[in-house]
């Protein structure tokens, strides 16, 4: 939307009428607003917030996960941890990794980085563990990988966003030696955050 008049700092000119100090107030007060408007969604709310393409990215973020944060469920001493990997152990317990993603975001897509290595497959699935009630409920279903090396498996879009009740955790289970790399998540943001953290 064009403006309404031109930025002009010579302006109101000395020869102006005094009696049209009032309307020269208002014409400076609509010059400022409708630049304003074009930085903020609402300049009659407390706080005030950037529109959004002033403000952080808000959408298509993405989080990388690597294995160091991998438990097992079971049998730890057969489990294996590297740099760059965590092994699952031959008897195909189950391992889980602790994910964090703020309250108000919205989770759209879980990929894990895996290789069945020695087994016939691996699997990896990402729930969402209710803290009221205990209540455990898949989000991804079961991802499973059983071509070898490393691959992804990839979820199905998601749209889940994080409540105050709730954390997230990924599964793996797996058979002879199996391997995790590490997930990615990608999410959005909501756009009223700061530009810090995650």
């Amino acid at each position: 939307m064009p403006f309404t008049r031109v930025w002009n700092n010579t302006t109101p000119a000395g020869t102006r009428a005094a009696k049209e100090i009032d309307d020269a107030i208002r014409e400076f007060k609509v010059d400022v607003f409708e630049r304003l408007s074009q930085l903020f969604v609402d300049l009659d709310v407390d706080p005030i917030e950037l529109v959004p393409k002033f403000g952080p990215k808000a959408t298509d973020r993405v989080i990388v996960i690597g294995p160091q944060s991998i438990n097992s469920f079971n049998d730890e001493d057969d489990v294996t941890y590297r740099d760059n990997y965590f092994e699952g152990d031959p008897a195909g317990e189950t391992a889980r990794m602790r994910i964090t993603l703020p309250v108000g975001y919205t989770l759209k897509l879980f990929e894990a980085s895996v290789d069945k290595n020695l087994g016939t497959s691996v699997t990896a699935d990402l729930k969402v563990v209710n803290i009221n009630s205990g209540l455990v409920t898949s989000l991804s279903g079961p991802l499973v990988r059983s071509v070898g090396s490393i691959g992804l498996v990839t979820s199905a879009p998601l749209s889940h966003v994080i409540q105050n009740n709730e954390y997230l955790m990924a599964f793996f289970s797996g058979t002879n030696r199996y391997r995790i790399y590490g997930v990615r998540l990608t999410y959005d943001v909501p756009v009223a955050d700061p530009p810090v953290g995650y």
